[in-house]
């Protein structure tokens, strides 16, 4: 995985306090973690059609997160958006950009990755099969190839700006505290494997294994994803398609966390689900879904009723995040 982020042209003395704080991120590793749009702008369904809302709610709790759409029936989100949830308990909203007023359709089947890590977000990746059809302005959006990787991380080593969108109804405050109904978007510079700091462990080693399933992207300003953007898109737009009927554009990552104290965060990047990393378990999965009758569960579960309560006392808040 590779990517850059949105480099302040700032003095070398702001340059070195985002080194500083990358290097100091590191030892923090897993603890400061956390699934987390600020600083964007407002969007039509139009601009982004295969943004999907995911909806949770199981009777005790309801919360949500986003997603992309792959295909007609198969939607891909963060595998983190699902632990607590089976998938009979989950709703797909399609085809607008205001929160919860899209065309609602029911989860036949959904796949978590089995390797998924709940404190490192490794392989933070879902996939859900629909049961009823999208409405007629809800398009998919083509995965990026392994082949297509290897030219954004040729981009990224250049350190090309605003080379990703990305998307959600998200938190827009860095405290993740003020809430939209409306879809927003951002652009963010990815940041090459070796300079995310996310990428090394407390000991300043770099785990490759890690730094080949995310995507580190950050902005110069206070913008990136943040709680509520969790499972939806990272977009790449591919300079050499851009005239194509589709532009180019590609579902590079889906966005799985940041840093748990500041969304938007200049000094900490997000990390995206390297999609790429993940095309033939997202390919054999969807073999699976379609060899599925309806109504199956899928990978994953609900958790005991019991393991709700606690989390039910947040709810006097209008809505919770799943991320």
């Amino acid at each position: 995985m590779k990517i850059s982020k949105w480099i302040a042209v700032f003095s070398t003395v702001v340059m070195g306090i985002i080194s500083t704080a990358s290097a100091a991120h590191a030892s923090e590793q897993h603890s400061e973690r956390a699934p987390r749009i600020v600083g964007g702008d407002n969007l039509m369904i139009d601009q982004a059609p295969w943004q999907v809302l995911v909806h949770a709610s199981n009777g005790i709790i309801s919360g949500y997160c986003g997603g992309a759409i792959i295909a007609d029936n198969y939607v891909l989100t963060a595998a983190h958006c699902l632990t607590k949830f089976s998938a009979q308990e989950l709703t797909v909203f399609a085809g607008n950009e205001v929160w919860l007023d899209g065309e609602p359709i029911e989860v036949s089947t959904m796949f978590i990755h089995e390797d998924y890590d709940d404190k490192s977000f490794f392989a933070d990746i879902a996939l859900l099969k629909l049961s009823g059809s999208l409405p007629s302005n809800a398009k998919s959006i083509s995965l990026i190839s392994a082949s297509e990787q290897s030219e954004l991380e040729t981009e990224m080593g250049i350190s090309m700006p605003n080379n990703f969108f990305v998307s959600g109804w998200g938190a827009t405050s860095g405290d993740g505290v003020s809430e939209t109904i409306l879809l927003k978007g951002v652009s963010m510079t990815g940041v090459s494997d070796s300079s995310c700091g996310w990428n090394y462990d407390s000991n300043y080693q770099f785990n490759s294994a890690f730094a080949n399933s995310i995507i580190c992207a950050n902005n110069t300003q206070a913008a990136g994803a943040c709680s509520g953007d969790s499972g939806g898109p990272l977009v790449w737009q591919n300079p050499n398609r851009v005239a194509d009927s589709d532009e180019g554009k590609r579902l590079a990552g889906v966005v799985s966390f940041g840093y748990k104290y500041q969304c938007g965060s200049q000094f900490y990047e997000d990390g995206f689900t390297q999609v790429s990393t993940y095309l033939s378990w997202i390919n054999a999965k969807m073999a699976e879904g379609n060899s599925v009758a309806l109504g199956g569960g899928g990978g994953g579960g609900a958790a005991g009723w019991l393991s709700f309560i606690a989390l039910g006392l947040f709810m006097m808040r209008r809505r919770l995040h799943l991320s």
